[in-house]
């Protein structure tokens, strides 16, 4: 597999750090998760429910070695660790990873050419650089998103689970394997880092852009915007089911797009026969527009937009989405190592190699389930793992 030659230290928390070491895993890195002896934070996160569903989402093919790095036994058998190791993703705060001596100038005297990525909320410049953040507030609230994602008058809304973290995750595997295609040129080492308000203020990019030439669109959105585009913005069909509509090309798409709603007339109506028309007369189109679609079944609608190649998206139901024939033959729904259970099935990262395959996804693992077979590999017997687990450094 592509990268089953690296070994890779998560000593991460809960997700946007962790997922990129798990995009790695997928493509056959030796992922070794390094968590406190209680476990990593994140596993407790649904406490209480019948399964740990987001860890087995974001630690799966993974090793975990139970390690108070607290100590300086611990921190020893760390350094001996990071001696075998290819990358270590972090994201803890950068004064906590000073603090225990697992900063890049303390990993990079053990193993010089390291790839060391670091994930952090805000930043490491400025009066917020140490700040904690989740990316529900630092990727969507503090990036403008979410200040932009809501309609005229509506309070703001929270996030879905994990969405800044599992973007941010991908920026910190692409910066991971350009600092190692970097190294395979030059053999030197690097400190890579991003931070959850960096991938939100991308992510919000074109709001960001339109302001930096002077447009406010979130200001005119939420100052009583009279209409969106017409063409460009959501419905609901007669079954209760909303569609979005994305005609970028009217030119080409409007003619058909009569015909897909049955109302042909509008190509000779006056009020929306031209651009311009249309334009001046968009809060009429955007009625007509909507009680035609509410005279439609989602599922007709997508035929007869299908039928034309028009543009369009739907907004799914997510219990629909494992058994979507779309997501399953892409592998983006892939099946696991487990044919029962709570874990028969996972979702995938989301990059592809022509040619490389990805590792079928095995369980999470339990805490410290790999201690023993790690610090063995390490060059520590029997008798030194026993010394370390009585002594309260391994578990």
């Amino acid at each position: 597999m592509l990268l089953d030659h690296l070994r890779v230290i998560d000593i991460g928390s809960f997700v946007a750090a962790p997922a990129a070491a798990t995009a790695m895993s997928d493509f056959g890195a030796d992922v070794i998760k390094v968590e406190p002896l209680d476990g990593d934070g994140y596993r407790r996160l649904l406490a209480g429910l019948p399964s740990d569903y987001f860890w087995l989402l974001t630690s799966r093919n993974k090793r975990s070695l139970a390690l108070d790095v607290k100590s300086d036994s611990g921190l020893a058998v760390f350094h001996r660790l990071v001696a075998s190791a290819d990358v270590l993703i972090t994201n803890y705060r950068a004064d906590l990873v000073l603090k225990l001596g697992i900063d890049y100038a303390s990993v990079r005297e053990i193993r010089e050419d390291i790839i060391y990525a670091h994930v952090t909320g805000y930043g490491h410049e400025g009066e917020e650089s140490q700040r904690p953040a989740f990316d529900t507030t630092a990727w969507w609230g503090r990036s403008g998103m979410q200040e932009f994602t809501r309609d005229v008058g509506a309070p703001p809304i929270i996030s879905a689970p994990g969405q800044g973290d599992h973007a941010t995750a991908m920026s910190v595997f692409g910066a991971v394997m350009a600092a190692l295609y970097r190294r395979e040129r030059t053999g030197a080492g690097a400190y890579v880092s991003t931070s959850l308000l960096a991938n939100g203020v991308w992510s919000n990019g074109m709001v960001l852009q339109a302001l930096c030439e002077g447009t406010d669109w979130s200001s005119a959105k939420h100052a009583g915007e009279s209409t969106r585009a017409p063409l460009l913005t959501l419905y609901q069909t007669g079954d209760g089911r909303w569609v979005q509509l994305s005609l970028l090309n009217p030119a080409k798409e409007w003619a058909p797009f009569t015909e897909a709603v049955y109302r042909p007339d509008w190509l000779t109506d006056p009020r929306f026969a031209t651009v311009e028309a249309r334009t001046e007369n968009a809060r009429e189109l955007q009625d007509a527009i909507a009680q035609a679609i509410r005279e439609l079944s989602l599922e007709t609608f997508r035929t007869r937009m299908d039928a034309r190649k028009i543009t369009y998206g739907y907004a799914a139901h997510n219990r629909d989405l494992l058994d979507d024939p779309q997501l399953v033959d892409n592998e983006m729904v892939v099946p696991t190592q487990n044919s029962e259970g709570d874990y028969r099935r996972t979702i995938m990262s989301p990059i592809r190699i022509a040619d490389e395959q990805k590792r079928t996804p095995s369980r999470a693992p339990s805490i410290g389930e790999h201690t023993d077979e790690v610090l063995g590999e390490l060059g520590f017997s029997a008798q030194d793992v026993a010394e370390l687990r009585s002594a309260g450094v391994v578990g």
